[in-house]
């Protein structure tokens, strides 16, 4: 019997919900394991990637007289940070924004936070306020990114060394501040317009918050805030940011505390840069669709999702190395897709530079010899990745390289066209995950495990780094293949 791909990855939440007394925390998690009242939807804004901020750090800003302390509750002597003057214009530009969505598209008056904004550390010498309890402990806010309390109207954030928030500042600035924010003044907007007193999944509410969070940044981007410039680099730290506080493989995203995958959260972000606001408000009554995230066996379960790389120490005579048996339900699913026998052969080698003669680079440590019908990767780096990421990113590479030879039968390639590329693996992943739109022809039982689409999109940021082609957009691309199948990807015909 041919081996099940499942998959997992250690991961994060964001704005995880728990119950303290009689008051409902709106918060943003850290782990390892109905209509709209008066809602005036406004049009959808085209986005416009930004083309002169490409050189520029993630966030600028054109206020240099606003001190974070005069809009952040700091609560004594904390010592400044580096980017304190960013995260200070970046909280005067989401007050500022999210006064206009309370307006604009609720109708509603734009009154600010009344309970105010708290910056939680070790150390802090005036205590966090609580939220159905008399304060928020340090020890407690540590489990969460940040929180936001309705009624009371306040919002905490984890301003501690050693956290996910300080790792994400350390790695893209003060952006990743400003992320998190903006979703908590997603939940600040929810709560003024009511859509916290729905009887809603709180899934549904976290995509509208991402949504918003999203909104803040494209009116950013688009260069229509008068406080802060936002580059590309700004909006691949805002997706980074969501990879990494999704929700924990084998979570049911539908269950109370579910928050989302890495998938369903970038969705949901890009949907807001794109269209604005007014879009996010419909996600209310028509949510987006959301990958499966819950173990579907015991055996999924035990192994933590994880397939075994090569078979080393694997007692079961059957086992197949993960690029072999992935190998053959690519080869399976694109003979169908193309009309054609495919026949490609994964192989590890230990240098794709003396691989063959005809090497045909697809990207990162994957190739094709074209000649030979294999396709060849570099054993350390894809087993380091295998490790570090999950096992889906090799997945993903394997994807490309298949991709790639669709695209080579159409004239093309996946460094010509990395949009087709990442759509065409995005129908294979549709095929191996929903499969809604599975050939009855197919034989394989190859199948995808929780965290799968996260990891690929966790090795298609590693992959894009740096490349013309923008993250943002080859990130819709492999979603548009998930949710559409192949009649998203013209080359696939």
């Amino acid at each position: 019997m041919k081996p099940i791909f499942v998959v997992v990855a250690a991961a994060c939440s964001i704005t995880a919900c728990a119950n303290t007394a009689e008051v409902q925390i709106v918060a943003s998690r850290v782990t390892t394991t109905s209509s709209i009242v008066e809602e005036v939807p406004s049009e959808p804004e085209d986005f416009v990637e930004p083309t002169t901020t490409t050189a520029l750090p993630p966030l600028t800003s054109t206020l240099d007289d606003v001190e974070l302390a005069e809009v952040v509750n700091l609560g004594g002597e904390r010592e400044p940070r580096a980017d304190d003057d960013l995260v200070a214009a970046a909280v005067v530009d989401i007050q500022s924004w999210a006064a206009e969505i309370l307006a604009d598209t609720y109708g509603l008056d734009d009154a600010p936070v009344r309970g105010g904004i708290y910056a939680g550390y070790p150390g802090r010498i005036d205590p966090l306020p609580g939220c159905g309890t008399t304060e928020t402990e340090y020890r407690d806010l540590v489990d969460y990114v940040a929180l936001y309390c309705p009624g009371d109207e306040f919002i905490v954030y984890d301003d501690g060394p050693g956290g996910l928030l300080e790792s994400l500042v350390n790695e893209s600035g003060g952006i990743s501040i400003g992320v998190v924010l903006a979703h908590e003044f997603g939940h600040f907007i929810q709560d003024r317009a009511g859509v916290l007193d729905l009887d809603l999944a709180t899934v549904t509410t976290e995509q509208h918050a991402d949504c918003l969070a999203g909104a803040w940044m494209g009116r950013a981007a688009r260069g229509e805030s008068s406080v802060l410039t936002v580059g590309v680099d700004g909006i691949r730290a805002g997706l980074i940011a969501l990879v990494q506080v999704r929700d924990p493989a084998g979570i049911d995203t539908m269950s109370p505390g579910g928050h989302g995958t890495a998938f369903d959260r970038i969705g949901a972000f890009q949907t807001g840069v794109e269209e604005g606001a007014g879009a996010c408000a419909s996600l209310i009554d028509n949510p987006l669709p959301l990958m499966p995230n819950a173990y579907l066996s015991l055996d999924d379960y035990l192994r933590g999702g994880d397939a075994p790389y090569d078979c080393t120490g694997v007692s079961d005579p059957e086992c197949l190395a993960s690029w072999e048996f992935l190998g053959a339900d690519l080869n399976e699913y694109w003979s169908i897709a193309l009309g054609a026998t495919v026949s490609l052969e994964a192989i590890p080698v230990a240098s794709l530079d003396d691989a063959c003669r005809d090497l045909r680079v697809v990207d990162g440590p994957i190739a094709r010899c074209v000649d030979a019908q294999q396709v060849v990767f570099e054993a350390e780096a894809v087993q380091d990745l295998y490790v570090a990421s999950g096992d889906f990113t090799l997945g993903y590479l394997l994807g490309l390289a298949w991709a790639d030879l669709a695209l080579e039968n159409a004239g093309s390639s996946v460094r010509a066209d990395p949009l087709k590329a990442d759509c065409l693996v995005g129908a294979w992943v549709d095929d191996i995950t929903l499969g809604s739109r599975r050939d009855p022809a197919r034989t394989s039982t190859v199948i995808t495990s929780p965290g799968d689409p996260d990891e690929a999109i966790m090795m298609l940021i590693r992959l894009a780094d740096g490349e013309g082609t923008s993250l943002f957009e080859r990130v819709a691309a492999f979603r548009s293949g998930v949710l559409l199948g192949p009649d998203a990807c013209p080359a696939a015909s």
